[in-house]
């Protein structure tokens, strides 16, 4: 195996997704959290505001109907006044990022994220995307991990070969998703372990 390509998922891997500190900091209460986490992000919903195929408007509307009573906390978690505290930059991204150039690798993105979202986050909060040779977002190109199309997408326009392909994501099943397409898929679980796999200092 010889390794050419780092290609590194996003949320929780080069940013922090802090939904639930978020939900608190606009005065959320616990059991808003609760049903944002378990049926909004871990219950799928989010996921439509990844792929991009429906309207945002409808996506929150979705969201509204399971907090009855708490729609202004909905339109507060997505207004675009708020919507940059959702995440911030690890402090050791940038070093990462500085690290796999030096070793002569190239760097890819590929990320579940809202595309309306995303550029509000690149142009207010991300300096990493200087150091990537592409990238690929959900919400730009309606499809999502952990369904290949996506994987295959990435390998067929940067003309990647999966052999030669590293991914970190911190979901098991988009490093499965990476790995039934033949690229070297790894959990993400910090910046140690990432760079030891990778194999630099």
């Amino acid at each position: 195996m010889s390794i050419k390509n780092v290609i590194f998922d996003v949320g929780n891997v080069l940013v922090a997704f802090r939904y639930k500190d978020y939900i608190r900091d606009l005065g959320g209460s616990e059991e808003v959290v609760r049903i944002i986490d378990e049926e909004v992000v871990k219950g799928g919903i989010w996921n439509h505001l990844d792929e991009g195929k429906l309207p945002k408007e409808e996506v929150f509307d979705m969201i509204k109907k399971y907090l009855p009573g708490n729609e202004a906390i909905v339109d507060a978690i997505f207004d675009m006044k708020n919507i940059k505290d959702i995440v911030y930059q690890y402090d050791y991204t940038e070093k990462l990022m500085e690290k796999v150039k030096a070793a002569g690798l190239n760097i890819y993105i590929l990320s579940n994220y809202p595309d309306w979202m995303w550029d509000y986050h690149q142009k207010e909060i991300f300096t990493f995307p200087k150091y990537t040779d592409g990238m690929v977002v959900s919400g730009k190109v309606k499809m999502i991990k952990p369904h290949h199309d996506i994987y295959q997408y990435i390998l067929d326009t940067y003309s990647l070969n999966p052999d030669q392909c590293l991914f970190f994501d911190d979901r098991e099943d988009n490093v499965q998703g990476a790995c039934d397409l033949g690229i070297h898929g790894h959990v993400f679980t910090g910046y140690e372990d990432c760079r030891h796999i990778i194999g630099i200092d």
